[in-house]
């Protein structure tokens, strides 16, 4: 018979995790809910554990069954806004980020999906300075450089894109992404060059015209 206390199956579902037996861990981490729906571990830990499937629909059901139960906590707003921020949800996931942002300032994982969200939404000023502030909070995360040179691209600031994310190339000189984007960036670099030259090569072809009449 098993017992009726939720620390029990909470022990044995971190035990089938650790064996990766998710779908087994997933129904003791509910069972220990049934016993006890205040019980934020186990939301945490089956979140976790659909994360690591890329379940992000069930993610945000998870969540939604945390906060209904009363529990609001950074961590169930911080993992629900990052499920809707993979599912394109934006709205919805800058909300959970604000939110999980008011119950920790230096949560700089939500600031920095809050970033994402700013950039992919062409709010691009706004990303930037977020970026900044997740380097004040964790100078070490460097995928801000990525992001960040991205923000700058999309913004057409070409020159500060391209130091962020051949910083970010010097972290992970493989990343696919990464150098995509640097030649991406050079190219319209280049491009923005011709542009120039060709501008100022026809200021000086009118003048020249202009001290014929």
């Amino acid at each position: 018979e098993q017992p009726n206390d939720y620390q029990w199956f909470y022990n044995q579902e971190l035990k089938l995790k650790k064996e990766k037996q998710y779908n087994a861990a997933v129904r003791n981490f509910k069972k220990a809910i049934e016993i006890n729906e205040k019980h934020l571990d186990s939301y945490i830990q089956i979140a976790m554990i659909h994360k690591i499937n890329k379940e992000n629909a069930k993610i945000v059901e998870i969540c939604n069954k945390a906060v209904s139960a009363g529990i609001l906590e950074n961590q169930i707003y911080y993992r629900r806004g990052a499920a809707y921020l993979g599912l394109k949800k934006y709205d919805e996931a800058l909300a959970d980020c604000n939110k999980a942002l008011e119950f920790d300032e230096k949560d700089f994982k939500s600031l920095f999906n809050r970033c994402v969200i700013y950039s992919k939404t062409n709010n691009f000023a706004m990303a930037v300075a977020d970026f900044d502030k997740v380097f004040e909070i964790n100078n070490k995360y460097n995928s801000v450089y990525y992001q960040r040179g991205v923000a700058y691209k999309k913004a057409g600031e070409y020159d500060k894109a391209l130091v962020d994310i051949e910083k970010y190339l010097s972290f992970y000189p493989r990343s696919k992404n990464g150098l995509k984007n640097k030649e991406e960036i050079e190219k319209l670099l280049r491009e923005k060059s011709v542009k120039v030259n060709s501008a100022d090569n026809s200021e000086d072809d009118n003048a020249e015209d202009s001290s014929e009449d």
